[in-house]
């Protein structure tokens, strides 16, 4: 789950702003390469004129998992992404 910051430079006299950020879950198991299992792809406009915004990307999916397997987020873009605790996060829940 990524939160878009909203502290981005200002267009010159554009009425909106485009920004898109990518992001992708890769899992590596006993393979030499990884395989992408997700990718998410966000486009957001808004105006000028607003105050605030709460522009958000996010994945979900269910894997079986081996044991051994890893995975990871990679993002796209990542100066558009705001880092604050409690913004951004990654989480993993475990299912029997």
């Amino acid at each position: 789950y990524y939160r878009f910051r909203n502290d981005l430079p200002e267009d010159s006299g554009k009425e909106e702003r485009v920004f898109q950020i990518i992001h992708y879950t890769y899992r590596r198991n006993s393979y030499p390469e990884p395989k992408q299992i997700m990718k998410t792809a966000k486009s957001t406009c808004w105006s000028k004129r607003v105050e605030f915004g709460l522009y958000t990307s996010f994945q979900g999916g269910v894997f079986q998992l081996q044991k051994g397997d890893k995975i990871w987020v990679s993002v796209s873009n990542a100066p558009l992404i705001c880092f604050d605790e409690t913004s951004s996060f990654f989480g993993a829940f475990m299912l029997y």
